[in-house]
Parts: C-alpha cells; sequence; structure tokens
C-alpha cells in the first residue's frame, strides 16, 4: 500500500531542498534504491538531520526517501558512531549539515566539537569514563538532567 505524500506541504517542500542540494552535490538521488556507500552515508545524514531538528519521525522521513521506518531509524542509530569514528563520514556530514542549515536560514557555529571530538577519540576507554563522572557530578548538569536517571555502568 503507497501513503500519499502531500507535495504541496511546507515539510515537504524544505525534504526536497534538502534531497536536491545532495543530487547536484553528489550526483545521487537519495530516493532511489541503493546500497552503495556514497548513497547510505548520505541517507544518514538527511534522516538524523530531519528526524533531530525538523523534528520529524521515521515514518514520514521514509515515506518520502521510499523506504520503512525501521531503515530510518537504523540510519540514525548509525549516524552517531560513524560521526564520531570515522574522519571521511565526519567531514561529509558537516559538508551536508552546514547546507541544510543554510536551507532552514540557522548558523552552524559549534566552536567546541571539533576539539571534544578529536579528544574522544584520543582517549582510552576508561578516561572517557571518568570524563563522563566528572561532568556528570557538575551541578549545572544535574540541574539540567533533573527529569533523567544517570546511571553509572560500574
Amino acid at each position: 500500500m503507497k501513503t500519499y505524500v502531500d507535495k504541496t506541504s511546507a515539510t515537504y517542500q524544505i525534504l526536497d531542498e534538502y534531497r536536491k542540494t545532495i543530487l547536484d552535490e553528489s550526483g545521487i538521488d537519495i530516493q532511489t534504491k541503493g546500497r552503495t556507500r556514497e548513497q547510505t552515508d548520505l541517507i544518514k545524514v538527511f534522516c538524523k538531520h530531519t528526524r533531530d531538528n525538523l523534528k520529524l519521525g521515521s515514518g514520514r522521513i521514509g515515506r518520502f526517501l521510499n523506504r520503512d521506518h525501521a531503515t530510518i531509524l537504523h540510519a540514525c542509530k548509525t549516524y552517531d558512531n560513524l560521526y564520531l569514528r570515522d574522519k571521511d563520514f565526519q567531514e561529509k556530514a558537516e559538508f551536508y549539515l552546514t547546507r541544510f542549515q543554510n536551507i532552514d536560514g540557522k548558523s552552524r557555529e559549534k566552536p567546541n566539537m571539533e576539539e571534544l571530538i578529536k579528544l574522544a577519540n584520543s582517549a582510552s576507554e576508561n578516561t572517557i569514563g571518568e570524563w563522563l563522572k566528572l561532568i556528570r557530578s557538575t551541578e549545572l548538569i544535574r540541574q539540567s538532567f533533573v527529569d533523567y536517571e544517570i546511571v553509572d555502568n560500574e
């Protein structure tokens, strides 16, 4: 059963602008079926941005991309790991996210992100665990996340 997607809606127009940006820059249409690394990386970037910044559900994103919601969930889940561990993916993601933010009319300025990622990539698991304990113990974090239970994995 094919789901109707209103091509006149503002959300559809924005998603189509993102798709056209990817198509213009890479020559890859993310709405077509395919499993090349380049295409799956671009789908991950598209899905992560639309879910987190536009607050769209995985079903709606999936209908736009002609994929099911599980594919969208997987793309968003694997995005974070790739972003932190793969320098090429990170550069590709930043390139497209900057363009998407320009379409949205927002700034992409994150002055500390690059330095924090370098630190995280160079640290051991034990060191990262110590950093997390320190961060979680600060008053600012405790006040900001009062609705969340912080669990140590020890």
